[in-house]
């Protein structure tokens, strides 16, 4: 018999500088403020819960937009805690994500789970043997800025007006560009 068991509720959200491509669980943690988490709608857009929590205006107002352009070039850090699912009597667990924004990183309790690099994919990542037996959990992903490029010497570049975007396997309409809106 399978359970499933929603996670959307109780995320947390906050943005950090890039943080390049293979950070490490300590790195994300370390470029964190504690004080900087506001709740997060998952699913949902960072975008819409910073309009929520007063950061931006009303985007949809005027050329509001153009206040949000910052956000193209951050790293995105959601985290959530919940509890061990009891009577697991032996089954696997397994983690599914139906969303999660091209380059993610996914971390539970400090264990790295995997990386992706196709917003268009679920995925999965077995947990059983990660979870902890006192019942508290910490999932942690860190969604990074598809803004930047890794060049074979290590130098990190900008990728908005280069034809390596149009390989990411991330919706277009995601990168920054002029505003339709003529103000």
């Amino acid at each position: 018999m399978i359970k499933m068991i929603s996670l959307n509720k109780g995320w947390k959200f906050q943005w950090t500088e890039y943080l390049g491509e293979n950070v490490t669980y300590g790195e994300c943690l370390g470029a964190l403020r504690r004080e900087r988490f506001m709740n997060a709608r998952v699913p949902g857009d960072a975008h819409l819960d910073l309009m929520e929590h007063g950061v931006l205006p009303d985007l949809y107002t005027g050329c509001n937009i153009d206040h949000a352009q910052w956000m193209e070039a951050k790293d995105w850090v959601y985290t959530r805690r919940f509890n061990t699912p009891r009577n697991l009597g032996g089954r696997k667990v397994f983690l599914r994500f139906h969303g999660l924004d091209t380059y993610a990183t996914v971390w539970l309790n400090g264990s790295l789970l995997g990386k992706t690099d196709n917003m268009y994919l679920r995925y999965e990542f077995e947990v059983t043997g990660l979870l902890e037996k006192s019942g508290r959990n910490e999932l942690l992903i860190r969604i990074a800025s598809p803004m930047y490029s890794f060049e074979m010497d290590g130098t990190i570049r900008p990728l908005v007006h280069t034809p390596e975007r149009l390989f990411i396997r991330k919706a277009q309409m995601s990168f920054g560009g002029t505003s339709l809106l003529d103000c």
